[in-house]
């Protein structure tokens, strides 16, 4: 039997949500206004309304964030609203509801508050409750959110339903986290990644039981972490990766119309059924259709080392490019290949160097509708001496590959671009890896 306390939730809860819901409504309303609009900080300050909801407390309190998803919900529901068609809803209230647990997770006490479902109030034969928030602006790589939960049913704890975390984006839902369990034992931990998704997104939290079970579910410290544009998230560094546990720091940029997939076997890593990252064309595909993995900005002042393998082949494939960004700068193409490669690994080994934190990506085009690119074995490490080991093939992209022009020589070595070439160079405009003008070659200059 499961015991519930009544009488927590009333009228003074009712009158509270909707003070809450008007409150995040004017809210919305002011971050969508003219940049002329201001917000009024409860510290006192003005500023404007696009820093509300931003990822980053600009307020000295840190009201431009009070109703901003991150939320331990003692005082509101942070932006958070139920979205339930049926009295089968999420309900903010005390953690003394149920016996089980008895105690949010916030305050371990029986007067914390909770998001909650009562598992008793089934409408129907298939019950749905659903609790929307509603992201405004683009989140950063690598954004998160981590919550804790409680799923309990004293009658059928076997019975496994699914609570579910969604990405909504328009019309489309894109499932982020399913967690299946019949019960928990105390308050667990999960969390998700969200990424870089551009601005006007929703998160869901979505629960739909098995039939004939009842079920309570608990919500509590719902965090979103690492979302603000200038946020580091720990052990951003880890940037060697052979993608047999994860993807290592490389996060997938959601800005791009395709994405890498972690896979293994089809092709063959470069360990037996080992992991690797893959893009596959085909005829449905937009020959334009551009895939992104990319890394933290890393620190500056430092000379990088980056190896890889990789692998394009197909009749009808595009190009692979290692492409570096410096802070307040355009970004710069390391390294690229166009079209198959033979069916085989090849490698690759680049020299990074810079005054200014650098932003590296690895960007595949479909380029045709048959065919694969696929990298793997990724490793990068800073030089403590200055150097990295010659590079086995050199571009001239990133650096001379550790070649040095001779100074008692009559002529010097230098690189440029086509565009910033010297006027008496008689040497091409456009460079041979990249057929471009902004490609790298060597001149010759007296």
């Amino acid at each position: 039997m499961l015991w519930r306390f009544p009488g927590f939730v009333g009228l003074g809860y009712e009158r509270r949500s909707m003070k809450t819901f008007i409150l995040l409504s004017v809210l919305l309303v002011l971050a969508s206004s003219s940049h002329k609009e201001k917000f009024p900080c409860k510290s006192g300050e003005s500023l404007p309304v696009g820093v509300v909801c931003d990822f980053k407390e600009d307020c000295q309190d840190g009201s431009d964030e009070e109703f901003c998803g991150t939320c331990d919900f003692e005082r509101h529901s942070c932006g958070w609203t139920n979205t339930s068609a049926t009295p089968y809803s999420w309900r903010r209230q005390m953690a003394n509801i149920t016996i089980v647990p008895g105690e949010d997770h916030t305050t371990e006490g029986p007067w914390g508050h909770v998001m909650h479902i009562n598992g008793s109030e089934k409408a129907g034969m298939s019950p749905k409750a659903t609790m929307e928030y509603l992201v405004v602006h683009q989140a950063a790589l690598a954004c998160q959110i981590s919550f804790w939960y409680h799923i309990y049913d004293d009658e059928s704890p076997s019975s496994s339903s699914t609570l579910q975390v969604k990405l909504i984006q328009g019309t489309a839902e894109v499932p982020l986290l399913e967690i299946s369990d019949g019960r928990t034992n105390g308050w667990e931990n999960a969390t998700v990644l969200i990424g870089n998704q551009p601005g006007g997104f929703k998160l869901s939290f979505f629960f739909s039981p098995q039939l004939l079970s009842v079920k309570d579910v608990m919500l509590d410290d719902i965090r979103m972490d690492y979302c603000g544009q200038d946020d580091v998230p720990p052990e951003s560094d880890l940037l060697s990766c052979d993608f047999e546990k994860n993807m290592c720091s490389w996060y997938h940029d959601y800005t791009a119309s395709l994405m890498w997939k972690r896979r293994k076997d089809k092709l063959r890593g470069l360990t037996a059924n080992g992991y690797y990252m893959v893009i596959e064309a085909d005829r449905n595909m937009n020959i334009s259709s551009t895939a992104r993995l990319k890394s933290i900005p890393q620190s500056a002042n430092e000379v990088i080392c980056v190896s890889f393998w990789y692998h394009i082949f197909g009749n009808s494939i595009g190009s692979l490019k290692f492409i570096s960004k410096r802070s307040g700068e355009p970004e710069t193409v390391v390294w690229m290949r166009s079209g198959t490669q033979g069916n085989k690994w090849r490698f690759a080994d680049l020299t990074i160097s810079s005054g200014k934190p650098v932003q590296m990506s690895f960007e595949a085009v479909a380029g045709g509708d048959q065919g694969r690119i696929a990298i793997d074995e990724i490793v990068v490490s800073s030089s403590e001496s200055g150097s990295c080991p010659p590079e086995r093939e050199c571009t001239f992209q990133g650096s001379l590959c550790g070649l040095l022009s001779e100074p008692s020589a009559d002529f010097n070595w230098e690189r440029v671009t086509g565009m910033s070439r010297p006027a008496n160079s008689s040497g091409p405009i456009a460079d041979h890896t990249l057929g471009t003008e902004q490609g790298l070659p060597v001149h010759q200059i007296k």
